[in-house]
């Protein structure tokens, strides 16, 4: 079972999520939980070398510049020049791949460890592509022990959810840029968004929301909110919102979620999609905190699946099972209606959520809907211009 300091420093890491992710809070908690192991998160070029971004948590500051100075590649640093051939996430001791008495003869050691004690250290892989590899190494100096079995397993544990911390940023971060630039996609606008300010009140609706609410089939608006006509769906949204607008609950523990919303007209139900916002502007609205997606099943796309197939690399079958279980379908009503077989659609499915970073439908149909939601955004209490 984790401790409450290990789950309280997981907490503090999802909370670092913003409009910029806060590395340097990051850093402090996890080097606290780790026994005051000092720290160096950077970004680097894995064949060129060179740092890009980089932050530091309990290394003196001389210690950093002389690591900066002396890394000008691979070549010139024995754990970085094997490094990539290592797992992500998995804390590796540096003698692993350097032993001891070869490196304390090497001029590497001499100027970025001996000054300052440094007597254990290595590294891990957060996140690596082509360009850039994001890379945590950790340090311990004279008075500390060394690096036991324990600190590596509890590193495994914080790394994980760093990643995952730094995945949900840039996630966020791409749905506000595409929110920014959604004004003018007029063709992919099949989606209803209504935003929630800070006070939890709707400020704005765009048209495709407007029509379904115009359509007063089991949806209507008002000051307050969105209303549902079935009690339950009404219920489960107000429980949604009042977990999103609670400010004693961590950024990740916010992750919105799906509502079924029933039809008067016994029309296939509504979906409504909640989701946190990050800090900052949304598609140039300051107060916007929470996003509701309205989506009618009704209204098909081949827009959609297009568009699953080039932000993804979907394959067609594949983006057109994504573009059904959006639509609101379970795999086996997916799978019916594309005439292919259970095991055959599950086999998509799972290409489909390693494709796509996910690990459960419901997270898949979260990312899918918040893709394809293009957005013409006008106030119900006031004009607002343009200029593109």
């Amino acid at each position: 079972m984790m401790s409450d300091q290990l789950l309280s420093t997981i907490e503090t890491i999802y909370d670092c999520i913003g409009e910029e992710f806060d590395h340097d809070r990051a850093l402090e908690v996890y080097s606290k939980s780790t026994d005051n192991t000092g720290l160096f998160l950077a970004e680097i070029n894995p064949v060129l070398g060179g740092f890009g971004k980089y932050y530091s948590h309990n290394i003196p500051d001389d210690a950093v510049t002389a690591m900066i100075t002396m890394h000008d590649g691979p070549q010139t640093n024995s754990l970085f020049s094997n490094i990539m051939k290592l797992p992500d996430r998995t804390p590796i001791l540096r003698r692993l791949i350097v032993p001891d008495e070869e490196f304390h003869t090497s001029e590497q050691y001499k100027n970025t460890c001996e000054p300052w004690g440094i007597h254990s250290d290595g590294a891990s892989i957060l996140d690596k592509n082509r360009d850039k590899m994001t890379i945590c190494a950790f340090l311990r100096f004279s008075g500390q022990s060394e690096i036991n079995e324990d600190l590596l397993c509890l590193m495994a544990v914080l790394n994980t959810h760093y990643c995952r911390a730094m995945t949900l940023h840039t996630r966020l971060d791409k749905l506000e840029q595409a929110l920014l630039q959604s004004s003018n996609m007029l063709d992919l606008i099949e989606f209803g968004v209504v935003f929630y300010g800070r006070q939890a009140n709707p400020i704005f609706v765009n048209v495709a929301a407007q029509r379904i609410l115009d359509e007063k089939d089991g949806i209507a608006i008002n000051a307050d909110g969105l209303k549902f006509l079935d009690p339950q769906a009404n219920r489960t949204i107000q429980d949604m919102l009042g977990i999103l607008y609670d400010p004693s609950l961590p950024l990740g523990a916010k992750s919105g979620g799906i509502v079924v919303i029933p039809r008067v007209s016994r029309a296939k139900p509504y979906s409504a999609l909640l989701v946190p916002l990050p800090g900052g502007k949304t598609a140039g609205i300051e107060s916007a905190t929470v996003a509701v997606f309205l989506f009618d099943p009704s209204i098909r796309s081949t827009a959609a699946i297009d568009l699953f197939v080039a932000s993804y690399d979907l394959s067609r079958p594949e983006a057109e099972l994504a573009h059904f279980l959006a639509l609101g379908d379970s795999l086996e009503d997916a799978a019916a209606r594309r005439g292919v077989s259970r095991n055959t659609a599950k086999t998509q499915l799972q290409s489909i959520f390693a494709k796509t970073e996910t690990n459960r439908q419901s997270e898949l149909v979260s990312l899918l809907l918040r893709s394809v939601a293009g957005i013409s955004l006008k106030t119900r209490h006031r004009s607002r211009s343009r200029t593109h």
